[in-house]
């Protein structure tokens, strides 16, 4: 069953917020180019870009494109937006990076409305009082395209913190022990990966 909740996911949950309307994003192709324009994100794998609000819209997914930097009205800033894929996953899927270092933590945010699945052509205030955002995130080394879920806020089924630490941590033994002790917890999971990015990340 949660293998199957997972692949659902995998297919059709994505980030919120970010597709309410045309906005202006830095696309990086995996020719080399980077172009600019006008992007909304269509689904967890699918962008729409045009060079101008008037142009010719192209569609892009993880075929063509690495990565898009989309604007972010209320902070008037860029928020960027990669591609990762977890093995549970059929295809990659976008991506917020949280932390970048020698370990990655990135974050995947999802809409569930009164158990509902909803894509990302429906935005926030579409989804009713009784939507919630559940809130995965993922590590990987050296930034690399696969990622696994290291814990989650929102959903049953969090999973066990402190073993899959163990597992992704394993060469930071001081990590371990606060994680153990309950000095770090599955909350704290920013300040987990930087601490051993600071710690234990520059140890070949």
């Amino acid at each position: 069953m949660k293998r199957i909740v997972a692949l659902l996911i995998g297919v059709v949950f994505t980030q919120l917020n970010i597709n309410a309307q045309n906005r202006e994003a830095r696309l990086y192709l995996k020719n080399g180019d980077t172009i600019q324009g006008f992007a909304k994100i269509l689904s967890s794998e699918k962008v729409k870009f045009k060079h101008n609000l008037k142009g010719k819209k192209v569609i892009y997914d993880s075929n063509s494109l690495i990565k898009l930097e989309l604007e972010n009205n209320e902070r008037k800033s860029f928020t960027t937006y990669s591609y990762k894929q977890y093995p549970q996953g059929i295809k990659a899927v976008f991506m917020e990076p949280i932390v970048l270092g020698r370990m990655c933590l990135y974050l995947q945010k999802i809409s569930v409305s009164g158990g509902s699945i909803f894509t990302n052509n429906q935005s926030a205030g579409t989804l009713g009082m009784d939507a919630k955002i559940l809130y995965k995130y993922y590590v990987c080394r050296d930034d690399s395209f696969m990622v696994f879920e290291i814990t989650n806020h929102g959903s049953v089924f969090n999973g066990n913190f402190v073993k899959k630490a163990k597992e992704h941590f394993n060469d930071c033994p001081t990590l371990i022990e606060k994680i153990e002790s309950k000095e770090f917890k599955r909350g704290d999971i920013g300040d987990v990966v930087r601490y051993y990015n600071e710690t234990c990340g520059l140890i070949e």
